[in-house]
């Protein structure tokens, strides 16, 4: 994810949609994500300093304090 400033996660029950966007706002990183674990190390992979987004939902605040916990920004948002 070269380049990604910003990661926006959509979580779902069996599937995570994943896009991540540069810092002049231009989509550069998409990905579905089939499983909890591939999601974890996905989470586990990012580098500091990219702010992820995730929508407000069921397991949303579990999911930012692990993102929290690498370092790195969370903003939950309204679905």
């Amino acid at each position: 994810m070269p380049g990604c400033k910003t990661v926006a996660v959509d979580l779902a029950k069996r599937v995570f949609q994943v896009a991540g966007e540069d810092a002049l706002g231009q989509v550069v990183y998409e990905q579905r994500i089939k499983s909890r674990d591939t999601f974890q190390a996905f989470l586990q992979q990012l580098p500091e300093g990219v702010t992820v987004l995730v929508e407000t939902g069921p397991g949303a605040q579990a999911w930012a304090r692990q993102v929290q916990q690498r370092g790195n920004a969370v903003r939950i948002l309204p679905a």
